[in-house]
């Protein structure tokens, strides 16, 4: 066997066993939908006991080197390695997108010892992001980065459901350590939802 082949193998593990995770954790008796999804069957309950709305599929976010306001790109995997709680920004970084970016961080906070698993990640064109663009160099679990060429593409793309736009004004989108989008809050999200979904999946999930 080849190398290329275990490390694909471990992959699919690591991916069946976190949505087995989800499954047990938002719809108890149901997740034997999920582990249909992960035979192949592209259906699964739309709704549970999370606060978020759960994608039908889950969704794997391409990597991408995007600019930061630092100057640079971000490292092309920057979606990966720990849980992302991500606010896409219409146009400019307003006081609500201030505070929701402060919420995303209080959140992270609460979290105490887990807080090292979650980064708060702002996408939003060139120039949006005045207000919060200093973030990263006070706090290195942020990341502020512009969505500009094609490069960006098949990340809006990723994060884009139905007739909702990635930076519609105050979603919020969870993503897992292996880069798969889960589930987004629309904009009147509350801390504490966000908070106890993410300390169930911590607490069930060892990856991240």
């Amino acid at each position: 066997m080849t190398e290329s082949v275990k490390q694909s193998r471990t992959v699919i593990r690591r991916r069946r066993a976190l949505l087995l995770v989800v499954a047990a954790l938002f719809f108890g008796p149901l997740g034997l939908a999920f582990y249909m999804y992960y035979g192949g069957v592209s259906w699964v309950p739309h709704h549970g006991v999370q606060h978020g709305q759960l994608l039908s599929v889950v969704r794997p976010v391409p990597e991408a080197r995007l600019l930061i306001p630092q100057g640079g790109t971000t490292e092309p995997a920057f979606l990966r390695h720990r849980w992302t709680l991500l606010y896409g920004v219409t146009d400019q970084c307003d006081a609500r997108c201030v505070q929701a970016v402060a919420d995303l961080r209080a959140i992270r906070q609460a979290l105490n010892r887990n807080q090292g698993r979650v980064q708060v990640v702002v996408l939003g064109a060139p120039n949006c992001c005045a207000a919060v663009q200093a973030l990263p160099a006070q706090d290195s679990s942020v990341i502020v980065a512009w969505v500009d060429g094609a490069q960006a593409l098949p990340v809006t793309a990723a994060l884009t459901v139905g007739q909702v736009p990635w930076n519609a004004a105050g979603n919020v989108y969870l993503i897992d350590p292996m880069g798969n989008f889960l589930m987004f809050y629309g904009p009147a999200f509350v801390k504490k939802d966000i908070l106890t979904d993410l300390e169930k999946l911590l607490k069930l999930s060892h990856i991240g």
